[in-house]
């Protein structure tokens, strides 16, 4: 009995200390209200602060009964007799106390919504349903503000139906979230006393209200809608009818340009005297590259207007969307692209130009040599171009493995692939080639010839006319131009007939061999051969001719006629001519030349 007086004294205590302190919260309000211009947003504030404050005291009261109330039914169910109708007793008090809680609840809402002012929740024509407190710190008048600002985008929302808006639950607040994802309204247990509702029941009722709002507007407004769509599409191709009829005109004016007036780029494309095009053709390829132009600028139009069209219905939205990405994704990032490379593009260049002007230098510096102004010692003046063309190479390789990392895409694992897989194509495909390179530049400091000598290489004998890194290509005697691999150059014997020929030097000697018999006195033939030799042009004076005895064979004699010649490359020439004067001076002497003799076994 005393548990229970205690309680019944305690609650008579609170309702009373409540009473004084609402009474007290209402005569600052209304004051306030009188004073002040804002009244509304500060009753507003101070009424969410009473409803939190009673429903805190509530809750609390509320908490530590039902935990007496538990504590007492498992003492009663261990106790009896007298005991247990006490107990029973005191569980009935508390029941009792909270049905007087529960009406002190109620009836202080009820004076509260007499002096609150509600806010009415009406995204469209018509109010939906009204708003009183606060959510902790956010105002009321914000909250309604973000209501209507929500409806009215799933108004806009084609996709929208009755699933999507869901109800989360997070104990004492209830979030109604669009799309599973945004909230659009919280549902506090504030919000729950002011309509005498569970805070889920609450959720449930406002959320289909939300639903059925919506709804509704949509259907007062579908024909409205669709009215001012098909105006809009009517105008989207009205203009691209306008377009294209423009886009043909001018081409077409273009055209006639064309063909009335015949301009100076129309007469035709010759190449040398080869004719690629003749004034007719190029006319008729101009008048072609027109109307593809024509007929691209109007597939442009017809593309750019065809987003325009999508993106009037909402469900077709998400087309426009994708045909405007197709263009502008790619663009955008093209454009990106170029800006980015602009600093590397910069870095590029001046890192050609440092090398440009150093190859420049090191030009000059060559053909000083090569000319003999400046001689440098063990360097021969025909190494300079060879030199300077290695050293050429060997600068554009570095520049570009300066330049490499500058370039567009060169991170990238595509990029790279390609590089080494190129390089691994050159590395297998150019063995022959790097072989004859390496043999190029063994022979060009060899110095064996130079381009203009006579030479003679395996079985080919002519002029070289060019030397390259590659190829050693000859001009025989019978004007056969023959390109021999430097490879094949570097492993063969190479004879040069012009080295000796050079003022300076005694020059080449040119020799051919002549049998006479027996009884010739070699005396009198060595000075018929020289005489002979002597008469032959292009023969030298001095040194003068010499004959040597070859060998004593059986039935004549070898001897060898030696001529001293600068002129190489007339070889064919002085031998023929020097075999006439032999002929000629050995019939004016009454002498026999002597064949070599064979004799056939039996």
């Amino acid at each position: 009995m005393c548990l229970q007086k205690m309680v019944s004294k305690r609650t008579i205590f609170s309702s009373a200390f409540l009473k004084f302190s609402f009474a007290l919260f209402l005569f600052f309000a209304l004051t306030t209200q009188a004073q002040n211009k804002n009244e509304l947003d500060t009753i507003s504030n101070g009424v969410f602060a009473a409803v939190e404050k009673i429903f805190a005291e509530q809750t609390q009261v509320y908490e530590e009964d039902s935990l007496k109330k538990v504590e007492l039914e498992g003492r009663l169910q261990l106790s009896e007799g007298e005991e247990a109708i006490r107990l029973m007793g005191e569980i009935d008090t508390l029941g009792m106390n909270d049905s007087i809680a529960k009406a002190q609840l109620a009836e202080k809402l009820g004076l509260l919504k007499t002096t609150t002012v509600a806010l009415p929740v009406a995204p469209f024509s018509d109010t939906m349903f009204y708003l009183y407190a606060n959510l902790y710190s956010i105002p009321a008048k914000e909250r309604v503000a973000t209501l209507n600002k929500w409806m009215k985008k799933m108004y806009r929302d084609p996709r929208f139906t009755s699933e999507s808006l869901s109800i989360l639950d997070r104990g004492n607040l209830f979030h109604i979230l669009y799309n599973s994802k945004e909230t659009v309204l919280t549902v506090s247990q504030v919000d729950a006393l002011w309509f005498s509702k569970k805070g889920e029941d609450l959720a449930k009722d406002l959320t289909a209200k939300i639903i059925a709002g919506v709804e509704a507007e949509k259907q007062i407004n579908l024909t409205k809608d669709r009215i001012e769509k098909s105006v809009w599409v009517l105008l989207i191709v009205l203009c691209l009818c306008i377009v294209i009829f423009l886009i043909n005109k001018v081409f077409k004016y273009i055209k006639g340009f064309l063909s009335n007036q015949r301009l100076h780029f129309l007469n035709g494309i010759t190449i040398g005297k080869f004719v690629l095009f003749t004034p007719d053709e190029h006319e008729m390829v101009a008048h072609r590259l027109v109307n593809f132009t024509r007929l691209i600028t109007i597939l442009v139009a017809v593309y750019f207007s065809l987003p325009l069209l999508f993106g009037i219905f909402p469900v077709t939205e998400k087309w426009a969307i994708t045909l405007f990405g197709l263009v502008f994704t790619p663009a955008k990032s093209a454009m990106n692209g170029v800006i980015n490379f602009i600093p590397d593009f910069f870095t590029i260049l001046v890192i050609y130009y440092i090398f440009k002007y150093c190859l420049q230098v090191a030009k000059f510096f060559a053909q000083q040599v090569e000319e003999g102004d400046v001689e440098i010692d063990g360097f021969h003046r025909d190494w300079a171009q060879p030199t300077f063309d290695i050293f050429r190479v060997l600068m554009y390789a570095f520049m570009l493995i300066l330049i490499f990392p500058y370039l567009p895409g060169s991170s990238s694992a595509a990029f790279q692939g390609v590089s080494v897989f190129l390089g691994v194509l050159l590395s297998l495909g150019s063995s022959n080639a790097i072989a004859n390179v390496i043999a190029g530049l063994v022979i060009t400091y060899m110095r064996p010839f130079k381009v203009g000598d006579r030479v003679n290489i395996g079985l080919i004998t002519g002029d070289v006319i060019e030397k390259t890194l590659l190829v050693t290509r000859i001009r025989t005697v019978k004007n056969e131009e023959v390109t021999v691999p430097n490879a094949t150059v570097l492993s063969s014997n190479t004879t040069n007939y012009t080295a000796h020929t050079k003022p300076e030097d005694t020059g080449l000697i040119l020799h051919t061999k002549v049998t006479m018999g027996y009884e010739m006195p070699w005396k009198k033939v060595h000075e018929i051969l020289i005489k002979a030799a002597l008469k032959t042009e292009h023969v030298l004076q001095e040194p003068k001719p010499f004959v040597l005895n070859l060998s004593l064979d059986d039935f004549y004699i070898s001897y060898q006629i030696n001529v001293y010649t600068k002129e190489p490359s007339l070889q064919n020439s002085i031998y023929s001519d020097l075999h006439q004067n032999i002929q000629d001076a050995c019939s004016e002497a009454g002498i026999e030349m002597v064949s070599p003799y064979y004799e056939k076994s039996v």
